[in-house]
């Protein structure tokens, strides 16, 4: 069974093609972007099932990217990053729906395959709980 498609949002390139080979080397599809309005673009067209997002982002926020994405994809599984330590940032993440925090820099490298492969467990059992209502999780 093909693996879930990933996608990675950070405003930094190099965060994002660091992720994206660690993930696809595992051979998990990826897709990175750079802009948080276009995750939300990405989003809508319901390809991806999992989000890594960044925290700080210039334009909008990752909990207000967060945010957007559970009210178009409740289903979605989003890890947020960051390098900044704010407790009240981590809990408001939690509390709107975030599966896993990543702090940066992600160390070692293997953490983000072990945080994606349980996001994607989580897909997978939902994906099966939902079968019985053809709600369509996966492609």
């Amino acid at each position: 069974m093909a693996h879930p498609k990933i996608l990675i949002v950070d405003d930094q390139p190099d965060i994002c093609r660091t992720i994206g080979k660690v993930l696809t080397l595992n051979d998990f599809p990826v897709e990175l972007v750079n802009d948080p309005h276009e995750a939300i673009e990405k989003m809508a067209q319901g390809l991806y099932r999992i989000v890594f997002s960044d925290i700080q982002m210039p334009g909008m926020s990752g909990l207000e990217l967060l945010k957007a994405l559970k009210s178009r994809s409740p289903m979605a599984v989003v890890i947020m990053m960051t390098a900044f330590h704010d407790q009240g940032m981590v809990v408001e993440c939690i509390e709107h729906g975030a599966h896993d925090f990543l702090t940066k820099p992600i160390e070692p490298l293997e953490l983000i395959l072990e945080v994606a492969q349980d996001a994607e467990k989580k897909v997978r059992r939902w994906a099966k709980a939902l079968k019985a209502v053809s709600y369509p999780l996966m492609e």
